[in-house]
This record gives structure tokens, sequence and C-alpha cells, in this order.
């Protein structure tokens, strides 16, 4: 009997040690690459802008969260999103899947923590091509990865940057999933020592023992199941069609924002960027407005879901001429920034969203 259960209770350690090396990382978020800087955000993201600028990329705008929290009488740690692009890459993302518009241009969110360590963040285009399904193009996604890396790497410590290799220096792609693949032996071994044990006690007809084991599976399994696989899989995308044009239903989206006090911060013509470089794509619009009353809320809980605020619409056409309004379901960015205190808000955005996709496509 002792035999069974150290046997089970090994399986169980192992199993949770697995679990615990992926899980302790803790705040890293899905497809997200973090770096740290030397110098405060407003130093950080003059020093960004300035290389952006030099490298001939096209800086669009720069949100600063923490002030407009300020303006709304709420308090957020130092917090900007700094939105650029090359439509010659991105322009060929949005051939392959026009979706992946929500996320584009690119980001860097620069942002200081609760402990005054600056950090750099961005999306890494692995997790742009799971997210949107792209079926490559590789060597653009690559491209992409580089100068991303390349990019932040400048406002990184001298010390930190000059014992980086060449290849450490321009971040590879990271697993979607944002666990620790380091974790994957135990999990190997934890599950064969499981089917060897259950083997054995089958061959010795241990009966009951053996419902021990069946028994404490499914809480094992419950135990080491990976929060983010549901939104991952959904891909955390909401589209509703519109009767209108790509271009009347901008207009009418940024008429109801309007009267709904919410602020249109930008609207990025994607297809006219990709004219502009001799290149094409179907009609794609993107609206960039937010209220900060309920994002900074957000970000008061996880600072990282600045990089996905302020609120998107894409309003896009595809190839049989349907229009559709894309956005980000709250609850998939809760998930992917790991928010768990603010349903309410989560509510309320939602409502909020759904709400202007009805109004602009009513007749």
């Amino acid at each position: 009997m002792k035999g069974s259960y150290f046997l089970l209770a090994i399986c169980m350690a192992l199993l949770l040690v697995g679990s615990g090396a992926a899980l302790a990382q803790g705040p890293a978020v899905d497809g997200l690459v973090t770096v740290q800087s030397a110098t405060t955000v407003d130093e950080t993201v003059s020093q960004l802008q300035s290389t952006i600028q030099d490298r001939g990329l096209i800086l669009l705008a720069t949100v600063d969260h923490a002030a407009n929290a300020q303006g709304v009488g709420q308090e957020l740690r130092p917090t900007q999103l700094i939105i650029f692009g090359n439509p010659n890459l991105g322009t060929q993302l949005m051939q392959n899947q026009q979706s992946v518009g929500i996320d584009l241009p690119q980001k860097f969110l620069v942002w200081e923590d609760e402990a005054g360590q600056v950090n750099v963040s961005y999306n890494d285009p692995q997790y742009l091509q799971n997210r949107h399904n792209l079926a490559g193009p590789d060597d653009v996604l690559t491209t992409i990865s580089n100068a991303l890396g390349g990019l932040s790497s400048t406002v990184m410590p001298a010390a930190e940057t000059e014992s980086m290799t060449p290849a450490e220096s321009a971040p590879a792609a990271l697993p979607a999933s944002g666990a620790d693949v380091s974790s994957t032996p135990w999990w190997l071994i934890g599950g064969g020592l499981l089917l060897v044990g259950t083997g054995w006690l089958l061959r010795r007809r241990s009966w009951s023992k053996l419902l021990l084991i069946l028994a404490a599976t499914p809480l094992l399994l419950t135990t080491l199941a990976q929060p983010g696989v549901t939104a991952q899989e959904s891909n955390g995308l909401v589209s509703v069609d519109s009767p209108y044009s790509v271009e009347e239903t901008v207009n009418r989206l940024q008429t109801v924002m309007g009267e709904r006090g919410l602020t249109v911060m930008t609207t990025i013509n994607h297809a006219a960027n990709a004219e502009n470089v001799g290149m094409e794509l179907r009609p794609t619009q993107l609206i960039i407005f937010g209220n900060p009353k309920l994002g900074t809320q957000l970000m008061q809980s996880s600072q990282t879901v600045a990089i996905d605020l302020p609120q998107k619409f894409l309003v896009w056409e595809d190839a049989d001429g349907q229009v559709h309004m894309t956005y980000n379901d709250p609850q998939y960015l809760a998930q992917r920034h790991g928010i768990t205190d603010r349903d309410d808000v989560l509510t309320t955005i939602s409502n909020a969203l759904s709400g202007l996709a009805e109004a602009a496509s009513a007749p």
C-alpha cells in the first residue's frame, strides 16, 4: 500500500514541478517581449522616437496613458505608447490576412513598474502570426522581429547590450503562450511515471490503488491547465458585418463615438499607406479611440494591457466585398494580461463596443 501511495506522490510532485516552472513566470504575457531600459520613461520614449525616425520608419503617434489618466483624476505610473510602422512590411502581412491590421502599426510600450524599473515591451511577430493565422510570409516576420529587437536594444543598459551576441540583440520569436519550454521534461517524466505506475498496478491487479490514481488524474489535469487557451483559440477578435462601404462605416463609427463622449485619437488608412509605397490592399482602416476613465482602471490592474489600448475598430472589406467591423474582445485582453479584478469595467467596455458596432451598422 505504501509503495503505491509513494509512486502516486512522485507523479504528482513531478507534474506540479513542471507546471510550477511554467506558472512561476506569473506576469509573463502571451506574445509580449519585454526588455529593460537604462533611463526614465520620458528619456526612453525620446530615444526610441529619434531612432525610429533615423531608420526611415514612420512615427504615427505617441499616447501618454499616464497623462490621460491624470486628466480624468486617476493615477497611473509613467506609461507611454509609441505607434510606428513601415507600410512595405505591414502591407504584406495584411495582404496575407487582413485582420492583422488591428495589431498594426507596430507599437512600443514604455512603462515604469512598481519597483521603478523602466521597461520596453512590444508584440512578438510570432504572436501576430499565431493570432491571425498568417500563412507567412516568414521572411517579413523575421525582418520585423530583427528590427524590433534592434530598436529596443538601443535603450538597454550598455553592459547588458555589450554582453549580447548579434543573435541575442534581435530576440527570436517566443512561444505564443509565453510558457517556459524548459519545464517540458518534467511533464514527460511525470506523465511517464504515471503510465508506468498504472501498468504496474494493472499487472498486480491492485484495483483499489489503481482507482486512487485514476481518481487523482483529473485533479492533476485541472491543476495543470494553462490559462489563456480559450482566448487563444478564438483569437480574441469580434467581427460585425456592415451594410455600408468602409469609408461610410468609418464615418458612422466616428460620429457615434463623438456622440457618446469617446475620444477618437487617430484613424489610420492602411490601404492608402499601402498605395503610397506602390502596393495594393483592399479598403482597410483602423480607428483608434478610447475612454481614459475605463482604460486606466485596466492598466492599474496590469500595466502591460496598455499595449492593447486605446480601443480599436478595424474596418475592412473582404474578397467578396463584404465590409466588417472588427474589435478586440475585452475578455481576451484581460486574459492575455492577467486582469482578474475588473469584471464590471470589462462588461461596460464590452457593451460599449457592441453598441458602437450596432449603431454604425443600423439602417
